[in-house]
């Protein structure tokens, strides 16, 4: 895979959203694990929003915490990666 050219007004979310299923099959492929579970929505909760709707979202957000939690989202750490190669499987949550 090239490497990424960053320029200064990337969305960070429509980035990862991108990228993090393709990583997520490569890295379950190498250890074996079924993703069958995994939602990249769960964690970059932007991904299935549509741009308006994010823009909206984030106009809003100082002063709406639904608006806030609309654009959140979940962290993904190496330790739940390495509890999934333990297990053979994604358990989401």
């Amino acid at each position: 895979m090239p490497p990424l050219a960053l320029g200064p007004f990337v969305n960070l979310s429509d980035f990862v959203a991108t990228l993090l299923p393709a990583h997520m099959h490569a890295w379950a492929e190498r250890f074996n694990v079924d993703i069958s579970g995994f939602d990249v929505a769960y964690y970059v909760p932007s991904a299935n929003m549509r741009k308006r709707d994010v823009v909206l979202a984030a106009l809003k957000s100082p002063f709406s915490t639904k608006a806030r939690e609309s654009l959140g989202g979940r962290v993904l750490t190496l330790a739940m990666l390495e509890d999934a190669m333990k297990r053979g499987r994604w358990e989401q949550g």
